[in-house]
């Protein structure tokens, strides 16, 4: 059977996302994390596209993107993988071993400002949600801590059309409601098994 043809629409914005093979650890280090980040960089560089949110997490990493021209989402997203997969292979010595994500990469188009800033809250509060800071802008591997702390001195960052930056951080560290998790979790499970990739993902975080 063929593969279901994604959604891949220029000036739409998508939730773009994927995890690790058997959900194990790809990032265990530093090194993990800063290779992903250049590659993330130099994808962004490369195509006509534009990055409004990222988060890596120790099994998985989520993206809001914009592609600009027709088919540009397809192109950043196998090349971001697959060079990500060949850098993991080599420097941990595992070509020939197995694959490293679970699938191919998930998209979910994004259809209002109100789900959009959901989203963006949902994918920033990633860390605190999973215990892995106590302050959501001390996650070294997303989008806010760039912003936090203009750390994004390669420019790969466009602003989302639905934020305030001068209330930005107040905003992001508030408490979501449970509602809207369990909304865009949803979401992503019901959409995960058609066509897109392997059976439904279940994302927890």
């Amino acid at each position: 059977m063929s593969r279901k043809l994604r959604s891949d629409i220029p000036n739409t914005i998508y939730h773009v996302l994927n995890r690790a093979n058997a959900k194990s650890k790809i990032f265990d280090s530093e090194i993990d994390y800063s290779i992903f980040l250049r590659i993330l960089v130099n994808s962004v560089k490369r195509f006509k596209i534009k990055l409004y949110t990222f988060c890596i997490m120790p099994n998985h990493w989520h993206l809001i993107l914009e592609p600009l021209i027709q088919g540009e989402m397809s192109k950043f997203m196998r090349y971001l993988t697959q060079i990500h997969v060949q850098n993991r292979h080599v420097m941990y010595r595992t070509i020939g071993t197995g694959h490293l994500y679970q699938g191919r990469y998930k998209s979910f188009p994004v259809h209002t400002d109100d789900y959009l800033l959901k989203l963006i809250r949902y994918i920033e509060r990633n860390p605190l949600r999973a215990g892995l800071v106590s302050k959501v802008e001390d996650w070294h591997y997303n989008s806010l801590w760039y912003r936090q702390y203009n750390i994004d001195k390669d420019g790969i960052l466009s602003i989302p059309p639905v934020i305030n930056l001068e209330n930005y951080l107040d905003f992001i560290n508030q408490p979501q409601a449970i509602s809207e998790i369990e909304d865009i979790r949803k979401t992503i499970n019901l959409n995960s098994g058609s066509g897109t990739g392997s059976d439904p993902a279940k994302y927890s975080t």
